[in-house]
């Protein structure tokens, strides 16, 4: 089998079998190191692996995920909340979190599985203000106390697969 000349560098003949068993044949393209000596060998190795793992574990699968998808609507003294941010608590620090949409729809769909805390943030306003997001709905704010879970009082289980939670603040 004969690799192009830039691959065998100064030796210009093709390369045998025998040459790749015997280490005889001299590659400096931009993976050298995968081809040098022993000690560089396995450095490469490693490095690859590596690089592979971490890719790995930045992204994966949906199942791999340890969450579920929750969605619903939040009212405040019988209106909707067009308007915020909820977020679903659980342990370990594990969070997700989804946005208010017209009618006070959401959706999150990474919510931690297990009992969680709720938080609703929305943006202060006055009963003249209008949605920043630009879909016309007015601003309903829900009291302060909502958007720490610890206060809120809000909880909820998280089962795995899609969960429907309607949040109604009468307070």
């Amino acid at each position: 089998m004969a690799l192009p000349s830039e691959a065998i560098g100064t030796n210009k003949e093709k390369l045998t079998t025998q040459d790749l068993e015997t280490g005889a044949f001299d590659f400096r393209g931009p993976c050298s190191f995968l081809f040098g000596d022993r000690s560089m060998r396995s450095l490469g190795i490693i490095v690859v692996l590596s690089v592979i793992s971490i890719v790995a574990g930045c992204g994966g699968s949906a199942s791999n995920k340890k969450g579920a998808v929750v969605n619903g609507t939040v009212t405040y003294k019988g209106k909707p909340v067009p308007v915020g941010t909820i977020t679903f608590h659980g342990d370990e620090g594990r969070s997700g979190s989804g946005t208010l949409k017209t009618g006070g729809a959401y959706e999150v769909a990474d919510a931690p599985l297990g009992a969680t805390r709720i938080s609703i943030t929305t943006p202060p306003a006055t009963t003249t203000e209008k949605n920043p997001l630009g879909s016309g709905d007015a601003v309903v704010p829900v009291p302060p106390e909502y958007s720490d879970p610890a206060k809120s009082g809000l909880t909820f289980k998280v089962e795995a697969g899609t969960n429907r939670y309607d949040v109604k603040i009468d307070k």
